[in-house]
């Protein structure tokens, strides 16, 4: 068994999922219970005291499977770092080898961060923003409430919505610019966001399709939504405190 493997990828995505459903009871409409999941699991969580944990990571401690997370268990973030690391310990309950190549580890790293979305964020969560997937503007605001109402990060939602939704893509860009000639920084992409070539770049310059859109955004009031176009591409930006999270449709940034 690979990651490598279309078909397997495939079949541990379903299999992610359907445990995901299990583990969080989808007639629950809030936040789930992590502490619970993982008792269900046997795993235990500890968050970390020494500085050393940046996010998250499972280790085995006594013979016994541990999350350590880095922030308290109610942040968003540490939210999203948990439930990724549950993630991987199922693959390794399942079997799956531990990765040996750079490109092995990214496929399990983007499996889990699926895994991640399908347990913290609901179907009816998805459902509700679905309603507005050909209009980027309203439901860019409306993935902004559902994660909030779950209580998760941007990027949990993102993944789940482009998991779950046709033709959405998301990412979000940090003002932060090392250089003059720079606009922004890439913070993080979910899967699908090719006006970024998937992230691999991860400075936004002047001459990217998307930096009249990071312009136009900068120094607006937090929570103000501008749709804007990048070239063809209908795209929509709402500022938060440190940058700006985008949406995208993939059938137009091809």
């Amino acid at each position: 068994m690979t990651v490598r493997d279309g078909a397997v990828r495939a079949e541990l995505r379903q299999t992610l999922a359907r445990d995901a459903r299990r583990l969080r009871d989808d007639h629950r409409e809030g936040p789930v219970d992590l502490a619970r999941v993982a008792r269900r699991l046997g795993l235990g969580l500890e968050q970390d005291a020494s500085g050393e944990v940046s996010e998250g990571r499972l280790v085995r401690r006594d013979g016994r499977a541990l999350v350590v997370h880095a922030g308290p268990l109610d942040a968003p973030r540490s939210r999203l770092s948990v439930a990724h690391e549950i993630g991987h310990h199922l693959l390794d309950c399942y079997g799956v080898p531990r990765p040996g190549r750079p490109h092995e580890y990214w496929l399990m790293e983007e499996l889990c961060n699926e895994f991640a979305a399908c347990l913290l964020v609901p179907e009816v969560a998805v459902e509700w923003v679905r309603t507005q997937r050909d209009d980027p503007e309203r439901l860019l605001e409306r993935a902004r409430r559902a994660a909030r109402r779950v209580g998760v990060s941007r990027a949990a939602i993102s993944h789940r919505l482009v998991r779950d939704v046709d033709d959405l893509a998301f990412c979000e860009v940090r003002y932060h610019a090392p250089r003059p000639e720079v606009v922004g920084v890439v913070a993080w992409v979910a899967q699908g966001f090719q006006l970024l070539e998937r992230g691999a770049r991860s400075y936004i310059g002047a001459d990217h399709p998307l930096a009249p859109l990071l312009v136009a955004q900068r120094g607006r009031r937090s929570g103000h939504i501008a749709p804007e176009r990048a070239g063809t591409r209908p795209v929509a930006g709402e500022q938060r405190v440190h940058g700006v999270w985008i949406v995208a449709t993939k059938a137009d940034d091809a």
